[in-house]
């Protein structure tokens, strides 16, 4: 069994986004289920991975981004790559993840296009969507939003082109959606972010609680940039009430303010 020093080793370099593949695999022969829902064994320790948590292994505690970037990893392990072989498209889309999350960007690039030369070498159109909605996420962190916009376009088109017999990545191309909204948002087009927001929140009705929850946020400031207030009003109160349910704590801070804001534009128009 692994020592705790090296355990926090292995930990340390993902909190870091520097794990490489071999990390990602041994992370992967560590883990095992726990009957608890968000909890998760890794070696002989209990793991909370609920977003908003902090990490205890021995006696050292990770917060805040260390926190979230390990509990990633392991949600992304248990989730997608824990059957898959080590020199994989998705296990370099995880490392670029974790590196984009970390804010470094260079590397996070250099491993998606790692990914997507994998990608295109197994010839599966589905990778190369996988890697082109990270290289927008990438780019949209660097907000290089014309460059963010022509990644999650070229996603989008490449789900809308496949018959509607050919199984998909719904969660994918439904939060490809919601990234095109973002972005249109931060080009001005705010009707057209208004339109993809909406329709991906009719998309995601029945599926995760946060993402449509940052959904509803981000919607509220395209109604408050239209002027649209009481919508605004509407849907920035229920981002309030569900980030403080799942506990995202920095979006619940984001969206506290957005409705105090809101609200004193409410005021000063009665």
């Amino acid at each position: 069994m692994m020592e705790i020093k090296e355990l926090l080793c292995l930990l340390d370099r993902i909190a870091a986004g520097t794990c490489t593949e071999d990390d990602l695999d041994v992370l992967r022969r560590m883990l095992s289920a726990h009957g608890q829902e968000n909890t998760v064994q890794l070696g002989k320790y209990n793991v909370d991975i609920g977003r908003g948590q902090d990490i205890q292994i021995g006696d050292r505690v990770y917060h805040g981004p260390d926190a979230a970037a390990i509990q990633q990893a392991i949600r992304a392990v248990l989730d997608e790559y824990r059957l898959v072989p080590l020199h994989h498209p998705k296990v370099y889309h995880i490392l670029a993840l974790i590196s984009r999350k970390r804010g470094q960007f260079s590397r996070a690039a250099e491993l998606c296009d790692n990914a997507y030369r994998l990608a295109l070498e197994m010839g599966s159109e589905d990778l190369q969507a996988l890697v082109q909605n990270e290289r927008g996420k990438l780019a949209r962190d660097m907000q290089d939003w014309d460059a963010a916009w022509q990644h999650f376009t070229a996603v989008q088109e490449w789900f809308e082109n496949r018959t509607a017999t050919t199984p998909r990545d719904d969660d994918l191309a439904f939060g490809n959606m919601g990234q095109m909204a973002w972005v249109a948002y931060h080009l001005g087009r705010l009707e057209e972010a208004r339109s993809l927001f909406l329709q991906s929140l009719d998309l995601f009705a029945a599926r995760s609680k946060g993402y449509k929850t940052t959904l509803r946020y981000r919607l509220a400031l395209v109604e408050e940039a239209l002027g649209h207030l009481e919508p605004a009003l509407a849907h920035a109160s229920d981002a309030v009430y569900w980030f403080e349910r799942v506990g995202m704590q920095r979006d619940l801070e984001e969206a506290q303010s957005l409705l105090a804001r809101l609200q004193t534009a409410k005021r000063s128009q009665e």
